[in-house]
């Protein structure tokens, strides 16, 4: 009895010496106020550290004097000095980082910035804005270095040119609709397009092979969800 009650006399003092008290809390969402799992809690300059349950709760020993870091991905890392708090509440907010823009190719994805060939990617919601029959009558000046030419005579395609009048036998580009290599895309409406690349110069040969001198338009369709 002596002895627990030694060891329980020594914790205490331990407790009161490093000044350590227990310190709860919940991780919110700043815009939804919805609770988050998984957020990493750590001491400053300490290795102690701890996550949020599955309902955004934590616990975590710590001293008045010490600040708990919250980190979560996506999120700025928000930073609480603890002073004579127990019970804490915090709100992250969304890091809102502009994303690289991605370009669709003939083998995968890749960052536009990371292609030596010229590039285009189509805003398609300016695009389905316009009121046309194929969706690259609604290109016409929405993409530099690109000419759209209509006859004018009901049901007939328009000429696309990517590499000006110059291009080989003035021939249209290649369409690439999901992975599909096609001549013309009179039956596609726009609003049925998810998104439309545009290479600008004969390096797309070197992806589609010869057919893809005047250029490539890729398109990818939107797929029921």
């Amino acid at each position: 009895m002596r002895n627990l009650s030694a060891l329980f006399l020594t914790s205490m003092v331990i407790s009161v010496a490093y000044g350590q008290t227990s310190i709860q809390g919940v991780v919110k969402d700043g815009s939804s106020m919805i609770s988050m799992p998984g957020v990493t809690i750590s001491i400053k300059g300490k290795a102690a550290s701890t996550k949020t349950d599955a309902t955004g709760k934590f616990q975590i020993n710590a001293s008045p004097t010490d600040s708990l870091v919250f980190n979560f991905l996506g999120y700025r890392t928000q930073t609480v000095y603890i002073g004579n708090q127990t019970q804490l509440n915090v709100f992250l907010e969304n890091e809102n980082k502009a994303l690289e823009e991605v370009v669709v190719i003939g083998y995968g994805t890749a960052n536009k910035n990371d292609l030596t060939a010229p590039v285009s990617n189509v805003n398609i919601e300016n695009l389905t804005k316009r009121t046309t029959s194929n969706p690259m009558q609604a290109l016409q000046g929405s993409v530099s270095g690109v000419q759209v030419i209509t006859s004018g005579a009901p049901g007939s395609s328009p000429t696309v040119r990517i590499r000006g009048v110059g291009s080989l036998n003035n021939e249209n580009p290649l369409y690439v609709v999901d992975g599909m290599f096609l001549d013309n895309i009179d039956f596609l409406n726009s609003n049925d397009i998810e998104n439309m690349s545009i290479l600008k110069d004969a390096s797309g040969a070197a992806i589609y092979g010869v057919r893809a001198a005047n250029g490539v338009v890729i398109i990818t369709t939107k797929r029921v969800r």
